[in-house]
């Protein structure tokens, strides 16, 4: 073993704030109590049979020694080590669309939280929002003392959110971030660098591993009806350390809203590392979590998905007609009839029509694969872009049978489909044409439309809850024939296309194929319709 490879010490790494939920007080759980069966879902392995020496060994080798080391080489290496380690849980190596230069041009920080990023969405763990400067200052100040950093709990979040929960994890010697994440996760236990886990205490064994597949969005750690969003800090240091590197990776939960100082995001990194449009592979989240959105700009989060704000106390213009994600699940846009456009969370603002003279209303809103821009369509068939979401063509000022009701980009965002409340279909750019509704006896009119995520095809819904699908979209249900208690709104499909959501306008969810049921508005007095559903 490389004499100069050291591990964080881990028994005090992971504390909680005492809640109604666990009635427990701060530190008195280890990260082995706490990251056991209950916190950590069974699918997941928080150990291992036994430690798995790298292999390749990347320290040993010659390819990653000469202390931080951030080249191409050394990347690869420990990539390649990476995906031999996982073949023993059994899951699927880091995706090959990994770009290791653009991974190698991240900062420090941004690598460490990378890959801690990409552990967990491998195993099917919900992924941490993103990093922020304060829980970075707090993950610095360990890299510089040489130990796992800490804080005081309840830990007060920057827009009013607070940390209940932290856990973290310190290395040093390891070449890279991308080092320190294999020793944490793969090499943890007896025998190895971990200087914590030894045959008299095992206690400590497994402990960095544990942290990194926390169970950190379980909302019993946050108070009843709160939000709960998971968030990072992480440092690197260099200089006046015993071995260099010295890499910190620290962990939160946040109840309440997302944090206003984020400084990088999962989005991210899957636009930067993995391409704008991929997704690492991995099972299906058990949990699942999703937006409504008002008339009157209320939003109502369900599930894992977090309350980054709403345009409910603001003097609107005119009535919110659509919402839509921001890649990542942790931000989204809302858009008023007007063509005014209100960002939350990690959704930026690119632009609006507001203020401006409209020839119709504003009925959609769809955001480019990699959040950088959005599409705004009207009920006349006019499509106005922003960011990097660029003009493929539009029905405006052409005859349509009937009002246009949404707009759906194609998995590249290199076009798009506009839809009209008869069953029409438009494709644009390099939307394909995969079948229409036209010319049918409908039950109720159409009022929305979403891409197939892979590609190949859409579903069209009804207010009556009939569902069609079209192209390479499966059909796996509706509500077409049953009472409901209001009309169907819109319809939004799982990642991998093979479930949907249907909303109404009293806020019921209606889930179909793989699609979690994670709550809903139902019987409820809301103060305006719902008028759009958005997955996290």
């Amino acid at each position: 073993m490389n004499r100069d490879l050291a591990l964080a010490k881990i028994a005090k790494s992971l504390s909680v704030v005492a809640i109604a939920a666990l009635a427990v007080g701060a530190g008195s759980l280890s990260s082995a109590a706490l990251a056991g069966a209950q916190t950590t879902p069974l699918t997941v392995k928080a150990t291992l049979p036994k430690s798995i020496p790298p292999n390749p060994d990347f320290m040993s080798s010659g390819v990653c020694e000469g202390g931080t080391n951030d080249s191409a080489a050394c990347t690869s290496a420990i990539v390649k080590a990476i995906d031999n380690a996982r073949a023993s849980e059994p899951i699927a190596g880091i995706p090959g669309s990994f770009n290791v230069a653009a991974f190698d041009k991240l900062t420090p920080a941004e690598q460490i939280f990378a890959v801690a990023d990409i552990e967990r969405t491998a195993r099917g763990l919900a992924p941490m929002a993103g990093m922020t400067a304060q829980l970075d200052a707090i993950a610095q100040a360990g890299a510089a003392n040489q130990t796992d950093p800490s804080t005081n709990l309840p830990l007060q979040l920057a827009t009013g959110g607070q940390a209940t929960a932290y856990g973290s994890n310190w290395a040093e010697g390891t070449a890279n971030g991308l080092g320190a994440d294999y020793y944490w996760m793969y090499d943890d236990g007896l025998n190895s660098p971990n200087v914590d886990c030894t045959q008299s205490n095992q206690a400590g064994c497994w402990g960095h591993r544990r942290n990194i597949v926390f169970d950190w969005g379980n909302p019993s750690y946050c108070s009843p009806g709160s939000s709960v969003n998971i968030l990072m800090g992480a440092a690197e240091v260099t200089s006046h350390v015993t071995y260099s590197p010295s890499i910190t990776e620290f962990f939160v939960n946040d109840c309440g809203r997302l944090p206003t100082d984020m400084v990088f995001t999962w989005a991210d990194v899957q636009t930067l590392v993995f391409g704008a449009v991929h997704k690492p592979a991995g099972p299906s989240l058990k949990r699942a979590g999703y937006w409504l959105a008002t008339a009157k700009g209320n939003l109502y989060n369900l599930g894992t998905a977090g309350f980054a704000g709403s345009a409910a106390t603001r003097v609107l213009p005119a009535s919110i007609v659509a919402v839509a994600p921001a890649p990542g699940g942790h931000g989204y846009w809302l858009v008023t009839a007007k063509g005014n456009v209100y960002n939350f969370g990690t959704a930026r603002f690119y632009g609006s029509e507001a203020q401006k003279t409209l020839p119709a209303p504003i009925v959609g809103i769809a955001a480019t694969p990699d959040g950088r821009g959005y599409w705004l369509v009207s009920s006349a068939g006019n499509v106005y872009n922003f960011g990097d979401a660029r003009f493929y063509g539009s029905e405006a000022q052409k005859f349509i049978p009937a009002p246009i009701i949404g707009l759906a980009p194609t998995e590249d965002g290199g076009g798009y489909w506009l839809a009209s409340s008869a069953g029409n279909v438009f494709h644009f750019g390099d939307a394909g044409f995969h079948g229409s509704e036209a010319g049918k006896t409908l039950p109720a009119p159409i009022v929305g439309i979403s891409a197939r995520p892979t590609g190949g095809g859409y579903w069209l819904v009804s207010s009556a809850g009939n569902v069609y699908n079209l192209g390479e979209a499966g059909f796996f249900g509706s509500e077409a024939g049953l009472s409901m208690p209001a009309p169907v709104v819109g319809l939004s499909p799982t990642p991998d296309g093979h479930g949907y959501w249907l909303v109404s306008s009293k806020g019921n969810a209606y889930n179909f194929g793989n699609a979690a049921f994670s709550g809903s508005e139902a019987g409820k007095t809301l103060p305006a319709p719902v008028v759009g559903f958005a997955p996290a």
